[in-house]
């Protein structure tokens, strides 16, 4: 069963900020590939999300928390059953706390 992943306004917002930010350190062509990289690794979620963890937030909220593999980023999710869809709610450092 396939799902569609969906980024919430924050998600791609963090995405746009990520790319200006690698296109001033690094050039726009490595930049590019440093996003396609990690929007990639995103899309492995359409096939079973489930595979990764729920947490709980301090907030009593329950996420899922997929680390970007070879990337200092996670992207925290939820998962729409009815509709199929993975939401991506942002993409952080992951050092960065989460809530949502």
């Amino acid at each position: 069963m396939m799902y569609q992943i969906v980024y919430t306004n924050e998600a791609e917002q963090d995405l746009v900020e990520m790319l200006i930010y690698g296109m001033k350190e690094w050039g726009e062509i490595q930049a590019e590939s440093f996003y396609l990289d990690i929007t990639r690794k995103i899309d492995t979620l359409t096939t079973h999300p489930n595979r990764v963890r729920e947490k709980y937030l301090t907030n009593g909220r329950k996420v899922r928390d997929f680390i970007v593999v070879g990337t200092p980023y996670r992207a925290p999710f939820l998962i729409d059953q009815d509709k199929k869809q993975v939401i991506i709610l942002r993409i952080l450092r992951t050092q960065r706390n989460f809530e949502y």
